[in-house]
């Protein structure tokens, strides 16, 4: 994925680092998996980072 840059009115430039991850999934708590879907995760999200997609499991 590429780097996304951009700036910040406080701080100045900002660099964010994309990472996607493939695998299994096992939720834990079903309260906070279903806060982090609605929201999002990380401090990225507003430069579209952050977004969990999901798809069954193949079998």
């Amino acid at each position: 994925m590429a780097t996304i840059a951009g700036r910040k009115a406080e701080t100045g430039k900002i660099t964010v680092e994309p990472v996607r991850y493939d695998g299994h999934l096992v939720i834990t708590d079903p309260a906070a998996f279903s806060d982090a879907l609605v929201t999002g995760i990380g401090r990225a999200k507003a430069y579209g980072c952050g977004l969990l997609s999901l798809a069954p499991a193949r079998t």
